[in-house]
């Protein structure tokens, strides 16, 4: 069964403090959860205001069907238009 995972560099635009940022992160995140069924968590960056790593895993039984998954998940993250997404790495195995 194939395993998926994203990693995404954001850039948080106009945040001023941590509780701003966990405004902007927390419904973003819980959106991936909620209607990709995935798993989604800031992974790394958590004591900086305006920048944070995010980490989204996903199982599929179908390798592509995982990388689609994952792949709307970075859309999420695009089309919300208060983060930026600085880079990104697709892994599925």
């Amino acid at each position: 069964m194939p395993i998926g995972a994203l990693r995404v560099d954001l850039r948080l635009r106009g945040v001023h403090s941590l509780k701003e940022k966990r405004g902007i992160l927390a419904p973003l995140l819980a959106r991936i959860r909620n209607d990709l069924h995935c798993a989604a968590a800031e992974v790394d960056r958590a004591d900086v205001w305006q920048a944070s790593v995010v980490e989204v895993a996903c199982v599929n039984s179908d390798r592509i069907q995982a990388e689609a998954t994952l792949r709307r998940a970075l859309y999420v993250m695009e089309s919300g238009g208060e983060v930026e997404v600085v880079d990104h790495h697709i892994e599925v195995s």
